[in-house]
């Protein structure tokens, strides 16, 4: 995982915050996959949470500061229909999705009193 920790940093890092005034953050990250609850492996488990939850959290603790720091910003995540009801063979998609959809919702609380939307 410090290979993963080390690339996101060097993208952030890249996209100049200390540098540059960057208005958005655009988390667009997903694994899909489809399958019956019961046969998905810890394999296919591990790499839909790491890609659709972890990832976009870490990215999005990376924006944070910045966008406290100038007291303004917007976080746009793209999400899913499997955000908002449980579908047939969505399996671990579904809960992934209900996660995010959650730190959303979450986040725009947390954050708006900074100015971040």
């Amino acid at each position: 995982m410090a290979g993963g920790c080390d690339s996101r940093r060097a993208t952030c890092e890249q996209a100049s915050l200390s540098e540059h005034n960057v208005d958005v953050l655009f988390n667009n990250a997903g694994y899909g996959m489809k399958a019956r609850f019961e046969d998905m492996t810890e394999e296919d488990m591990a790499a839909s949470i790491g890609t659709n939850v972890l990832r976009m959290v870490r990215v999005t603790q990376q924006f944070i500061p910045h966008f406290k720091k100038r007291r303004a910003g917007t976080i746009l995540t793209t999400t899913s229909l499997a955000g908002e009801m449980g579908l047939i063979l969505d399996g671990i998609h579904a809960a992934n999705k209900w996660a995010v959809t959650g730190m959303c919702e979450m986040l725009h609380f947390e954050l708006a009193p900074y100015g971040i939307r």
